[in-house]
């Protein structure tokens, strides 16, 4: 999360990984209990708000997974957002309520599985976890790659969100929803009834439905991702990668492997060409071998000449 948050969000000075929302004191990377791993952002509120924070968090997580993320398993790998205040809870609410009513299909019905909770203590995680993207890079990449994050990112929000909220220069254009005064925090999004077939008298099929409500209590509107919305409700440039971290790895190949790796590599494919080799040899009947020299001589049978 931390070179998603560093490199693309809008605002961001840094994210810093650590603990919470457990009840251990001094949680260690190896024993913290019922805390979740976290990060704890820190953002410019002249530049970027929490309402705009929490749209890259939905991009960046697979809602649906009730057991961790990717290829991470347990409860202290389930994503969770935390908020500090009533406005950010608001705002949290909002954003998952978006989502809902924007796509249904795919995250109506209690399918988004991502809590909204009040914060608790935030623990720092030890410094070798700082930054790991930065000074681990090609053990990152390779996690990454492995785990099939990307590419699981794309699969839940589809190829070109993913595009747009992983892009060093944002221009696209998503839809958000625009409560009012805070209305959602009553608001039930209606059922629509499943079609009726109801016989007339002329032994016709008739089709009914229930109708959509004629007034609702929001907005959906477009917003543009080259401008933000800061936390005084001023419309800023986006300003993206404050931390100045480098680009990620963009591709893989056998250079971007650990030295580790390439060494098992190496080893794998010189012990496969000397089996190669020795079943070749093996394979070949006993005299049948020509050997040319200065003065030709042919090996005969049995090794006499």
């Amino acid at each position: 999360m931390e070179e998603a948050f560093e490199r693309y969000v809008p605002g961001v000075v840094e994210a810093i990984s650590g603990y919470s929302g457990g009840s251990m004191i001094d949680p260690v990377y190896e024993n913290h209990g019922d805390h979740y791993e976290v990060i704890l952002v820190v953002y410019d509120p002249s530049l970027t708000s929490y309402e705009t924070i929490i749209q890259y968090y939905w991009r960046n997580v697979d809602p649906f997974n009730p057991f961790g993320q990717f290829c991470d398993f347990g409860h202290s790998y389930l994503p969770v957002i935390f908020h500090g205040n009533q406005e950010e809870r608001r705002a949290a609410k909002a954003s998952k309520m978006t989502l809902e009513i924007t796509d249904p299909e795919r995250f109506g019905n209690g399918k988004n599985l991502i809590p909204i909770k009040p914060v608790t203590k935030f623990w720092e995680a030890e410094e070798y976890h700082q930054n790991y993207y930065l000074t681990n890079e090609d053990w990152y990449w390779y996690y990454k790659t492995a785990c099939r994050r990307v590419d699981r990112l794309k699969e839940v929000w589809g190829e070109e969100e993913y595009m747009c909220f992983h892009d060093d220069t944002p221009s696209c254009e998503i839809e958000i929803v625009n409560f009012e005064d805070n209305a959602f925090d009553d608001y039930v999004p209606p059922e629509v009834e499943d079609v009726d077939e109801d016989n007339d008298d002329d032994g016709d099929v008739e089709e009914t439905a229930t109708d959509a409500p004629s007034s609702s209590p929001y907005e959906i509107i477009s917003t543009d991702l080259s401008q933000t919305v800061n936390e005084d409700g001023e419309i800023v440039d986006t300003q993206i990668n404050l931390k100045n971290s480098p680009d990620s790895p963009k591709g893989g190949g056998f250079a971007r492997l650990p030295w580790e790796f390439q060494a098992m590599i190496i080893a794998g494919s010189i012990w496969l060409l000397l089996l190669i080799w020795w079943l070749i040899r093996k394979s070949r009947p006993a005299g049948s071998v020509t050997v040319t020299t200065k003065n030709p001589m042919q090996i005969a049978p049995g090794g006499k000449v």
